[in-house]
């Protein structure tokens, strides 16, 4: 004769099966967060190092273009899918400020535009593995475009003060 599993028994398995996920799940979601900060972060490290590159070769950096776009300049050095939308939202930029004092330089980073928000708790992460992880000191840092014109929040790592 066959013996099957009782309601008790199979109610007792869903039950540590949903046990199981409810530990595993905020786990996934930090393993998952953790990933996309460093794939940020080593896009924002291969940009800068790219950019840094064609200062040196060429004695000046490649002018400013719209948030999204790669300088056509850069092209061979970075591919221009690579300078689309980020995980964090909005678009890598490339940005001289030339004229501005307090924000005078030159950097790469997250242009938020017209998108929704970004988020800066994964921008954070990004932060902790290029610099201190605190987006208000240090070389990647969180600021507004307010003090250029521009109107909108941005995170960028700078890469030489001054535009020198």
């Amino acid at each position: 004769m066959q013996r099957a599993f009782s309601l008790i028994e199979l109610v007792i398995v869903v039950v540590i099966i949903a046990v199981i996920a409810a530990i595993a799940m905020p786990r996934a979601t930090a393993a998952s967060r953790n990933a996309q900060a460093a794939a940020m972060a080593a896009h924002l490290r291969r940009f800068a190092d790219a950019f840094e590159l064609y200062h040196a070769e060429h004695g000046h950096w490649p002018p400013d273009v719209i948030r999204g776009v790669l300088p056509p300049e850069m092209a061979g050095r970075l591919r221009p899918m690579d300078f689309g939308p980020t995980p964090a939202g909005g678009v890598y930029d490339w940005q001289r400020w030339d004229g501005v004092t307090h924000l005078g330089g030159v950097w790469v980073g997250v242009h938020r535009g017209e998108d929704p928000p970004l988020d800066f708790g994964l921008l954070q992460r990004v932060g902790a593995i290029l610099d201190d992880g605190n987006l208000a000191t240090g070389i990647f840092v969180k600021h507004t475009g307010s003090a250029i014109g521009v109107g909108s929040s941005m995170a960028s790592l700078r890469l030489r003060p001054g535009g020198s």
